[in-house]
């Protein structure tokens, strides 16, 4: 079967249930992520296809034969980086685990003319997120289309560090943009399987390194 990923024709033979499992061998591909694979609950998964969302753990490879899939690294550059500015501003996530999906679940929102606060809570009806709250990516995505509607200009505020000084969440952007690697996106030259080991003397002092 063939179908294009990001602009790119793939001829798929393998043996995966499910979009998600050719992400997983991609190098270049991180942005949809696992949470839930393969319940489809989560909406961390979610992709495009054909301009409309798809949770990619759930749907069957022939559903997206001859389809056109879209993952966060091939979203037009300029839209992408006024949306994770607006989501980076109005503090519209934590972890950043799930909002690659949200954003991508959302996209198809920023089409059109005007967004309403109602149209973005019915599209993330079916998206998780545990640690932000909606109030604030809810706010993230308004304020988001509204700098697309006003030709992308977002400025995220700036600021000097001092004490008392509201800072947005370290490493915001590149979160939201999905290319923050977790324990699952880690991949080394030759390496077969991976796994996180956590330290066997968690509160030994370091004397020395």
């Amino acid at each position: 079967m063939e179908f294009k990923l990001n602009g790119n024709t793939i001829s798929y033979e393998g043996s995966g249930n499910a979009p998600d499992d050719i992400f997983a061998g991609c190098e270049d591909i991180i942005s949809p992520k696992d949470g839930c694979a393969p319940e489809g609950v989560c909406g961390c998964c979610t992709v495009l296809m054909d301009s409309n969302p798809l949770k990619a753990c759930i749907a069957p490879m022939r559903r997206i034969e001859g389809k056109e899939i879209v993952t966060m690294e091939g979203l037009d550059e300029g839209k992408k980086e006024t949306v994770v500015k607006a989501f980076a501003k109005e503090g519209g996530l934590q972890c950043g685990f799930c909002t690659p999906g949200i954003i991508m679940k959302v996209w198809p929102l920023f089409d059109q003319p005007f967004v309403t606060e109602k149209e973005v809570n019915k599209a993330l009806n079916s998206n998780l997120c545990r640690c932000t709250g909606y109030k604030k990516i809810t706010k993230s995505c308004l304020t988001a289309a509204e700098a697309l509607r006003n030709n992308g200009n977002l400025e995220l505020p700036k600021y000097s560090g001092k004490i008392g000084e509201s800072l947005p969440k370290y490493d915001s952007v590149r979160l939201a943009i999905g290319e923050a690697p977790y324990v699952a996106d880690l991949k080394f030259e030759g390496m077969v399987h991976g796994a996180l080991k956590f330290s066997e003397h968690p509160r030994a002092k370091v004397q020395k390194i």
